[in-house]
């Protein structure tokens, strides 16, 4: 668990503002499959359009880091069929399920803050997601 905490904590160090543009490397806007998770800063939901989209191409999150707005959804997309990936915030906030290929996560956040994420089987895999108001 430290060793998690330190490297999302290295990531959110060096995440910079992204514009939305960078959202358009992961294509598609299906219907999200995922878990069911209310916790006070975050909420798993299922959407039918995302805000912004993470590609998970084969060991890596792309683009790693985004910039949202509050109430704003992201999804994460397995692109990798014969790769299994997981979506976890290091405090446990939101887990998703195994998405295999095609699968997809997502969550609206609802509070400005930088939260980072990793793959629960390919631990090296983190990103963030800085949420901003307005």
């Amino acid at each position: 668990m430290v060793g998690r905490l330190a490297i999302v904590a290295m990531l959110i160090g060096s995440v910079t503002a992204c514009s939305s543009d960078v959202a358009d490397t992961a294509t598609g806007t299906d219907s999200a499959t995922v878990t069911s998770t209310t916790v006070p800063v975050v909420t798993s939901t299922t959407t039918s359009e995302a805000d912004y989209t993470f590609g998970i191409e084969n060991f890596a999150f792309v683009p790693e880091g985004v910039t949202v707005s509050v109430g704003e959804t992201v999804t994460w997309r397995n692109l990798t069929p014969s790769t299994t990936h997981t979506v976890t915030s290091p405090d446990d906030a939101w887990v998703s399920q195994t998405l295999g290929g095609g699968e997809t996560f997502s969550v609206t956040f609802d509070q400005p803050g930088t939260y980072g994420f990793f793959c629960t089987i390919h631990p090296s895999m983190v990103g963030a997601v800085e949420v901003v108001d307005g």
